[in-house]
């Protein structure tokens, strides 16, 4: 939780600190993990340009998935990034839904009562902050029966999402953030802090769109 970082660095000791993914305060040294804003256009913009391609930009609702305690991490993914991704396709986005899911229980009743509130929706994007909201989504459609009505994009490309992402139509694309590569970056930087050497305040994974063709 971002908002607590500050009270956590004033209660520990005073040493370099490089925050994984969510900003943590007035200690930070350095912020390491996603360069959240970019990943997030790139998942938006490839949304658009699937519902450019299939449908000409017509859509019913566009259902973002997200989680508010993220901070600045949540505004620069989905807002930020993810909106004007899909806003370079297709322009200003109509009947916008905002909710806070971003684990796959969350995501499953949160997107179902979602979809009680389009009865006639039959092209609903959704966009997930993670996979996790995204998987949550989809299993809430399917039991409506409404699986078909969903196109998606999801950021993180987990392990749990491949076969999705390679064989569901519906599975437009995915961010992927390579956590994997994590260590090799934060690892060599923490140790030239904790020698007292300048480090860069942004060390960002370079993002790439996960889809079909190429996963």
């Amino acid at each position: 939780d971002a908002q607590s970082a500050n009270a956590i660095c004033a209660a520990g000791p005073q040493v370099p600190v490089i925050a994984i993914d969510i900003e943590q305060g007035n200690c930070q040294t350095a912020f390491m993990g996603a360069n959240n804003q970019y990943a997030g256009y790139l998942a938006g913009q490839a949304l658009g340009n699937y519902m450019k391609q299939h449908f000409n930009c017509q859509y019913d609702a566009y259902v973002s998935m997200e989680e508010p305690d993220a901070g600045a991490v949540n505004t620069a993914r989905m807002v930020t990034g993810y909106q004007a991704g899909f806003k370079s396709v297709c322009g200003p986005i109509h009947n916008l839904k905002t909710e806070n899911a971003f684990r796959i229980d969350m995501a499953h009743t949160t997107f179902a009562n979602v979809l009680t509130t389009l009865p006639g929706a039959h092209r609903i994007v959704v966009a997930g902050i993670n996979d996790d909201a995204i998987e949550g989504a989809l299993a809430a459609a399917k039991t409506a029966g409404r699986y078909n009505d969903l196109y998606v994009s999801g950021q993180g490309a987990d392990p749990s999402s491949w076969c999705d992402i390679k064989s569901d139509p519906q599975w437009v694309g995915d961010t992927a953030y390579f956590p994997e590569r994590y260590g090799q970056i934060g690892v060599p930087y923490l140790i030239d802090a904790i020698k007292g050497q300048p480090i860069p305040k942004m060390l960002l994974v370079p993002h790439e769109i996960i889809n079909a063709s190429n996963i």
